[in-house]
């Protein structure tokens, strides 16, 4: 995914918080697993994985309606 792409979903979503927005980067732009993503940013891995969760449900969601 292009950071473009995840930055506007991030948008779309609400995603205000730079940490969460750093995670999702990490995880659908760079490819890194949500354990590396939360140790880079210092945010929890429970936290990683529910950013990564609720992206990977609204882009489901979404891609059903739209191409992604």
């Amino acid at each position: 995914m292009t950071p473009e792409k995840i930055a506007t979903i991030c948008g779309l979503m609400r995603i205000n918080s730079q940490l969460s927005r750093e995670v999702a980067r990490l995880i659908f732009v760079e490819g890194k697993n949500r354990a590396e993503a939360a140790r880079i940013t210092g945010l929890t891995p429970a936290g990683a994985r529910n950013v990564a969760q609720r992206i990977e449900r609204w882009i489901e969601r979404a891609e059903k309606v739209f191409p992604l």
